[in-house]
């Protein structure tokens, strides 16, 4: 059997998303999803939403972890989302 590495796993994970959801950004969508918007608007005025790969830059980690309980972090998977 092989390996799934860490990469694969959240690359699976994020193509889910379009499985999942319409992907549509409109009037009840959070803001945010505006700024992942692609696309021209389709004939009922929605565009869709596509995620982007970033990769999080330590100091903003330290930030969130600066508001969590004492010596919490998130497994570096979950810091790569």
């Amino acid at each position: 059997m092989e390996r799934v590495t860490d990469e694969q796993l959240l690359e699976r994970y994020v193509a889910s998303f379009e499985k999942l959801d319409g992907m549509i950004v409109d009037e009840f969508s959070p803001s945010s999803t505006e700024l992942l918007a692609v696309g021209e608007e389709d004939k009922y005025g929605f565009r869709r939403w596509k995620p982007i790969k970033v990769e999080t830059p330590q100091p903003f980690l330290r930030e969130i972890y600066a508001e969590l309980p004492d010596h919490f972090h998130f497994p570096p998977l979950f810091e790569r989302l």
